[in-house]
């Protein structure tokens, strides 16, 4: 079996020693526009391509890494990223019933299309799970954004004066730090708009590069 770098970092992130039936992570492919202005891509959601997986256990880390990979073979340029907090289906399960009850509210009243929706509830059914409010109770971390190509030693020393574990990984275009939940007005108090703390959010797995962009 051949490893490269977002192989080892997905293996690395995906726990499933606990053996939770209902736990699963997100995998995700997405081209933005702003990673695809050479091909005229606009901010027009429409315009951009998103994949999503349910990894279910171990067996599924490299089987869906390499689907991404087969489907990130166009001519844009895509980001692979992981949930940090694992899912609980149990949760997305409770979000896709609330939305056929209000589905089948507004079809009463003319106000949906349903047929498409259950056309696509695979993709409902995704975007439930990725909701903050589908998020485990255990294994929660907070993601640091850092746009810089070295980690600031004030947030390094911030976080160490206050005991504050992470474990820190290198994007395309800065870190991702992982940490334990903290008051997260400790780094706000650092008021540096390239450091951004987020409850929930998408660990950088790797990019794939089609194209050239042009500054």
């Amino acid at each position: 079996m051949t490893f490269d770098f977002g192989l080892k970092r997905l293996h690395a992130h995906c726990d499933f020693t606990d053996d939770d039936p209902f736990k699963v992570y997100i995998l995700m492919a997405i081209s933005r526009s702003k990673n695809n202005k050479a091909l005229g891509i606009t901010s027009n959601k429409k315009s951009q391509k998103i994949y999503r997986f349910v990894i279910k256990k171990k067996d599924d880390i490299e089987k869906y890494y390499d689907r991404a990979k087969k489907l990130c073979t166009d001519e844009h340029n895509y980001y692979l990223y992981v949930s940090v907090t694992p899912r609980d289906t149990r949760k997305g399960f409770i979000e896709i019933q609330r939305r056929i009850v209000d589905w089948n509210r507004d079809f009463i009243y003319n106000q949906i299309d349903l047929p498409h929706k259950l056309r696509n509830i695979d993709k409902e059914w995704l975007s439930g799970l990725a909701l903050n409010s589908s998020r485990t109770k255990e294994n929660k971390k907070f993601l640091i954004d850092v746009d810089y190509d070295h980690l600031p030693h004030t947030l390094v020393k911030l976080l160490h004066i206050n005991n504050i574990h992470y474990e820190s990984y290198l994007t395309k275009n800065g870190w991702h730090l992982l940490a334990d939940p903290f008051n997260s007005t400790l780094v706000e108090g650092l008021e540096d708009k390239n450091i951004n703390v987020k409850k929930d959010g998408e660990l950088f797995i790797e990019s794939i590069e089609n194209h050239t962009e042009v500054e």
